[in-house]
């Protein structure tokens, strides 16, 4: 089961992939994803064994009775695209780190009104902001949960979590987070 889903166990595209990808691994490797080998003395699930030697000689763990037909550009693309999403880019840091008071918020983005507004969802209204200091002619799109929005503070919750822990070359980085009295908004 995809990690992210099992936290907030809200479905999404990304963990039919997660899961897609564990099946490929499943065929590449000829194991199953909770069987177990051993590498030393260490006893490996597959998906331990994958994290461990992605990068480093992945290649010799593939099922040999497949081995000499994988087509080595596809291997390549498979492990470039795989390689894309990260999981661990925050490591050692805690998302209450990552928090800005509303004030800011506010005046990133000036008069909330059609000219700042980029789009709006279930979840609420997204916002063009342009904050100040250090993120100087840096533009920033900012979520804002609408109180009366079906996501609640449960979801938002959830949903912050996993962003922060989250990185991916095609998607937005999130930045900071805003949760005062009633106001919380993403900053990605």
């Amino acid at each position: 089961m995809d990690p992210a889903y099992r936290e907030s166990y809200i479905p999404k595209i990304e963990s039919n992939v997660y899961s897609l990808g564990i099946v490929l691994f499943e065929i590449l490797t000829g194991m199953r994803v909770d069987e177990k080998t051993c590498i030393g003395d260490e006893e490996l699930n597959m998906v331990t064994l994958v994290r461990r030697y992605y990068n480093h000689g992945f290649e010799k763990y593939i099922d040999p009775q497949i081995r000499d037909e994988l087509d080595a550009p596809s291997l390549h693309t498979f492990k470039e695209n795989h390689g894309a999403a990260s999981t661990i880019s925050r490591i050692n840091q805690k998302l209450e780190d990552f928090r800005i008071p509303l004030k800011d918020i506010n005046s990133s983005i000036g008069v909330k009104g059609q000219e700042t507004r980029i789009g709006d969802g279930g979840f609420g209204v997204v916002y063009k902001g342009q904050p100040s200091g250090s993120w100087q002619n840096r533009s920033v799109a900012i979520k804002c949960l609408r109180p009366e929005s079906y996501q609640g503070e449960h979801e938002f919750r959830n949903e912050l979590n996993m962003i922060f822990n989250f990185n991916h070359e095609n998607i937005i980085p999130f930045i900071v987070s805003c949760d005062e009295g009633n106001e919380k908004d993403k900053v990605y």
